[in-house]
Parts: structure tokens; sequence; C-alpha cells
């Protein structure tokens, strides 16, 4: 899964509740971090506080046979241990999201196929399960109106968000398209809501929405380059409309010569309205759909070299980090050994019922992916499994923000 990403603002904060604090943008954080004024997450999960970040200590055995335990092996076993608890923790929280109702029906599909495949008797029907939450207009929302900016003007009912129809639902349906299991058309009459829906800033911005409201806010840039990317990637896989989304891609790429990302964080900020850096989940899917729609690795690899992301783990330590840190993993099997992601990325405070289902599918994926030979065991040297390698996601990654 590439990623379920919040309606909001892909991997990008929660979609705001009704009666959620006046003037807090949508799919953003509860203030955009900064070292000085950022706003705590919340009380750290039990778990999380209670797991350590150094590698499990060695079995008895071993301590019998020799007197040390070879460090990438035991490195390597505690980061397995600890994917396995996620993925089997999370795989539980069954519950339905009455909020998120397309995301939900996605993260019910992403859940099943990380552990059956796309094959299991029953992903048809949860394939049609997802389609049917479509909205008229081919793209995906929430089935109920909602004031999305808090400002008194609701969205109807059959509003189109970008970051539902592009970050929540959008990867899975281009995952099943190509294991044959979703119809093209499912894919194309999104693509159609998101290039037929009208843009802002004279033309140059991909709205949060379908709604005329919206189309008077600033650009969120998470959302305008994760749907200008998801087209991008929709039309080279189905050949639709193939010379609109590379004209979306460009008109969304300019904004780059003025938009630079930031030196010293790797970031940028959540919208055109400027100010700190935005949040972990929000900031990884700007990175990585950036790359995407350039061809390169450099803004994720940029961001990733600098401390502000772990930092913002660390601190918030919330549901948002946890699928920011899947998302860093799954693009780089090295990072399935890190102290920082083995801490944080199951973190659950905060999140969403669909989103929690996510990560857990999520976790599922990094053991099958970066850790292929260590089902059973682990491989002699203890080295990951392809390091070096981006690594290639089974299933979709889902980014649950925006």
């Amino acid at each position: 899964m590439t990623g379920l990403h919040r309606i909001g603002g892909p991997l990008q904060r929660p979609l705001q509740r009704p009666g959620q604090r006046p003037g807090q943008r949508p799919g953003q954080r509860r203030g955009t971090w900064s070292a000085a004024t950022a706003t705590a997450a919340g009380v750290t999960t039990a778990l999380a506080a209670l797991l350590g970040v150094t590698a499990a200590g060695p079995a008895a055995g071993d301590v019998l046979r020799r007197a040390v335990i070879d460090p990438p092996r035991a490195e390597r076993l505690h980061a397995i241990g600890r994917w396995q608890e996620i993925a089997g923790r999370l795989e539980r929280a069954s519950a339905t999201d009455p909020f998120y109702v397309a995301a939900d029906a996605a993260s019910d599909l992403t859940s099943r196929v990380a552990v059956a495949g796309w094959s299991a008797p029953e992903i048809p029907r949860l394939v049609d399960a997802l389609v049917a939450t479509a909205n008229p207009d081919g793209g995906y929302g929430l089935a109920r109106p909602w004031d999305a900016y808090q400002d008194g003007t609701v969205n109807p009912a059959t509003t189109s968000y970008a970051a539902t129809t592009a970050g929540h639902v959008g990867p899975v349906l281009l995952a099943g398209l190509a294991a044959g299991v979703v119809p093209v058309p499912a894919v194309t009459r999104a693509m159609d809501s998101l290039l037929d829906q009208r843009r802002s800033y004279g033309g140059r911005c991909i709205a949060y929405s379908n709604a005329p409201a919206d189309l008077a806010k600033p650009c969120v840039w998470n959302v305008h380059f994760g749907a200008a990317d998801w087209v991008l990637r929709a039309a080279r896989a189905t050949g639709h409309r193939r010379t609109d989304a590379e004209h979306l891609a460009r008109v969304a790429t300019s904004w780059l010569a003025v938009l630079p990302q930031n030196p010293a964080t790797g970031y940028w900020a959540y919208s055109s309205a400027g100010g700190a850096p935005q949040d972990l989940g929000h900031q990884i899917w700007t990175a990585t759909a950036v790359d995407s729609l350039l061809g390169t690795p450099d803004a994720t690899d940029l961001m990733l070299s600098r401390p502000l992301w772990r930092r913002q783990a660390e601190r918030f330590h919330d549901y948002n980090a946890a699928a920011a840190l899947g998302v860093i993993t799954l693009r780089d099997c090295r990072y399935g050994t890190d102290p920082t992601v083995l801490r944080y990325a199951g973190s659950t405070e905060n999140g969403s019922p669909y989103a929690l289902k996510v990560i857990g599918a999520r976790a599922r994926t990094i053991l099958s992916t970066c850790f292929p030979a260590d089902r059973a065991g682990v491989r002699a040297g203890g080295r990951p499994v392809d390091d070096g390698r981006r690594a290639a996601a089974v299933v979709p990654v889902l980014r649950d923000l925006g």
C-alpha cells in the first residue's frame, strides 16, 4: 500500500470531526510542528512506553554456546518480533470506522490482502464494497455532510475529497488493478474526478475537494502533490487521459520553482499559508509524491538525512507517526531495524479504526517484504535483506493522512 492519506490535508492528519476547535485546518495536526511550540499528540501509548530500542538479548542457549551473540542477528530478531507484535495487535482492530467510510472499506481490503493475498475468495466482495462507496463523480469522500474548515460552510455528503480519492482509496485501486481484481472503470472514474475538479490559484492548485467553498482556501501541499502523482501513475497504468494527467503533473510541479524544500529540515510547510514545518505524516506524503512526480529519491532522502522526522516521532508518538514510519520502512528496508522506527511504528494514539487496520497491514507487508528470509529464522550474517534496495510493497502503502 502506498499510503492511506487522511482527508484534510497522504500518511497528514485525520479529518476533523464535528465540534473540533474553530480555525483548525483540516487534515493538519493540532498545530504545525516547531521545536518550541508543537502541541504534543497525547500520552504515549503504554506499549510504546515499555518498549526499549536496544537489540533483544541473546537466548539462554546462545549464552551457553558462546560468549557474545552476533549483534546484527540479535538486532534483526528484535525487529522481527516488534513488527510481528504490531501486525498481530492491530490486525485485531476490526472495528468499523463510521466517519471515514471509503477509507475504512479500503483498509478492510488492504488488511485481507496483507494476510491472504489478492486471490483470497473474499477479495471480490471487498472490492465491490469499496467501489460502492464512490460518489457520483467517481471520487471518494465521507458519505456525510462535513464542515471541512470549521468555518460554517458545510460540504454536502457527495463531496469528493482529493485526499480520500488519491490517498486513501486510489493506491488500493491501482494495486487491485495490477492484480486483476479491480475493474478499469473504477480507476478511470476516480481519475476523472480529480482531472475534472476545478482548480484554485488560477488553475495551478489541486483543491482540497470539489466543494466550491474549498476553492478559496490555501493550497495544501500534500493533497496537491499527492493527487497529481496518483493521477499520473493511474494514467500510466490504464492509458486513460494520459495527456491530461501529464499536464496536471507539470502544473503541480511548477510550484517547486517558488516552493523550495527547507535544506535544514528537509520539510515543507503544510500549505501555501506558510508557517512552521508540517507534521511527519503530511510531510512523508508530500516528499514521496514530489519524488514520484520528478522521478528521483531526492526529496525524501533529504528529509531522512535530517533529524526533524525523528524528533517529531519522539515528541508526538501517535498513529500519525506510526503510519509515516511504515511508509519510510517500505521505501527502504534498512529502516526496518532502525531504533526510532521500531519504538514508534506501533503507536496508536489518536488513531481512527481505519488507520489502525492499515498500520497493522503495513507491518505485515514489512515482514514479508523486508524480512522474507527470516520468517522461520535469521539468514546467516544477520544483514538486512536486500540491503540498499528500495522496498517494493506487496500491498499498496496507504497514506493515513491528509
